[in-house]
């Protein structure tokens, strides 16, 4: 049999193989820098329609403001070092550490207002305050720094709003009815809130309300409305006027 009987080998395609290898391994490459690429242009253009909608939302945040600076005062008591080893007679015999009590939280709160230069409230003296003719005059006044649906919900007859997140929305009002006051107080929900604080905090500094006139009655709106005294539903002067619960 000739050898031109036989069908023709294909010709070897190594070389183009090397080259197909070569090119489809530069695809996973690509397609990875493209993702990243993308994945940091959205991440731009998220930054700046946030920042255009913060700056065009009147409800929205000043940037420039240390909203949490105050609460500073409570980070600095030193840290408290590591407990040593005890035998189990030593722990057998140890005191039971108790929770922390309403009257140590007091201790807390007013040890807290006093480095920041401002007094505290007790229950029975915010109650006569409101109840005394002076408030009804302007001589007093009661601020809520609690949030809308809170304030909404349920307030001191007569308190204004100046939540310390949207000061922006109530200030004008707020300061200007502060200043002229003899005394202001200041509350939010009593307990673990610190609005009153912030917002008694924000009075004394950026505003410039004279501290000496700024009372946080920390016990907070909840003491008030368990007491049973009036709250006020709806916008402040609104004339709903319920009792709270005993």
């Amino acid at each position: 049999m000739s050898a031109s009987s036989f069908p023709a080998s294909p010709r070897p395609r190594v070389i183009w193989l090397h080259k197909e290898v070569a090119v489809w391994s530069n695809v996973p490459m690509r397609e990875t820098k493209r993702v990243i690429l993308e994945a940091v242009l959205i991440a731009v253009v998220g930054v700046v329609v946030a920042l255009s909608a913060n700056a065009a939302n009147p409800h929205g945040l000043a940037l420039g403001t240390d909203y949490f600076a105050p609460l500073r005062a409570k980070a600095k008591s030193p840290p408290a070092s590591a407990p040593a080893a005890i035998t189990a007679t030593q722990a057998a015999t140890a005191p039971t550490v108790t929770a922390k009590t309403a009257t140590d939280e007091a201790a807390e709160v007013k040890a807290i207002l006093e480095r920041l230069e401002l007094h505290p409230i007790e229950h029975d003296e915010a109650v006569t305050l409101f109840r005394d003719p002076g408030y009804a005059q302007g001589l007093y006044l009661f601020i809520d720094a609690r949030k809308d649906d809170e304030y909404q919900a349920g307030h001191v007859p007569g308190a204004l709003q100046l939540y310390y997140y949207e000061e922006q929305r109530y200030a004008e009002v707020a300061v200007a009815l502060a200043r002229a006051a003899e005394k202001v107080v200041i509350y939010c929900n009593g307990g673990e809130c610190d609005d009153s604080l912030l917002t008694a905090d924000l009075l004394r500094g950026k505003y410039a309300v004279d501290p000496a006139k700024l009372f946080v009655y920390y016990a907070g709106y909840e003491h008030w409305y368990n007491a049973g005294l009036p709250i006020e539903r709806g916008a402040c002067d609104s004339g709903d006027i319920v009792e709270g619960a005993r």
